[in-house]
């Protein structure tokens, strides 16, 4: 997903300053992938759910690149663990990457986009917010915790920074094939095109694209959309 929203934002203009934890391969090939393209793009290396790695993180960005537009929250930590076996170290894991992470990174670069005077903050929150997850407790809890920071911060920024929430279901199988069998255990069958649900109902599934070509047009959107929380799953949530 990451590389995906990256690329796509690149294709649009953007100086991409990508951030990963642990993943410099795949950090490079993206930053690869986009220079290919002609387009621009740097990687970078920070903790997100540690403060201080944030704030070290904006103030590199800022000193290569001179100013910071977007920021969209990508970092997820899935933790899946039955409700009474969570520990506490799995529930700090999740918080930490979901919430103290977005609030501290959006903190350090909200204070630069008053300063400039715009910008835009897009978090990918995913179908866990509306989604009842009995594997996924703490993960769950945490992206709704996530959804109301930012609907929060979108009045609290406003009106020189906008922020916007993004919902989608299931794309790809980013966490190694867990939630494909959490899925299987609700009855949810895909075949990588469409899923079908109970009663023989077919939706169309999700790809990486289908999302960055939403958070493309968030960014470039009117500064009187605001606080918008989106769900993109094909119409499952009204099923």
């Amino acid at each position: 997903m990451g590389r995906v929203v990256a690329e796509r934002l690149a294709m649009n203009g953007a100086t991409v300053a990508l951030n990963h934890f642990g993943q410099a391969e795949a950090a490079a090939a993206t930053v690869e992938s986009i220079a290919r393209t002609g387009g621009s793009a740097a990687a970078y290396e920070a903790d997100v759910s540690s403060p201080e790695a944030c704030r070290a993180l904006v103030r590199q960005v800022l000193a290569d690149h001179g100013r910071i537009d977007y920021l969209v929250h990508n970092a997820s930590s899935f933790v899946a663990r039955p409700f009474l076996e969570t520990t506490e170290r799995e529930f700090d894991t999740s918080f930490g990457v979901l919430v103290r992470g977005p609030y501290f990174l959006t903190q350090a670069v909200g204070a630069h986009m008053l300063e400039q005077g715009r910008g835009k903050i897009i978090a990918i929150a995913g179908n866990s917010y509306y989604e009842g997850w009995p594997l996924l407790t703490s993960h769950s809890i945490a992206k709704s915790a996530m959804v109301r920071m930012m609907e929060i911060l979108s009045v609290t920024l406003a009106p020189t920074v906008q922020c916007h929430v993004v919902c989608p279901a299931h794309i790809l199988n980013s966490d190694g094939g867990t939630n494909t069998d959490l899925r299987a255990r609700r009855g949810e069958i895909s075949d990588g095109e469409s899923l079908r649900l109970a009663d023989d109902v077919v939706l169309r599934e999700g790809r990486p694209e289908d999302v960055s070509e939403l958070i493309s047009y968030l960014c470039g959107s009117t500064p009187y959309l605001n606080g918008t929380v989106i769900s993109i799953d094909g119409g499952k949530r009204n099923f």
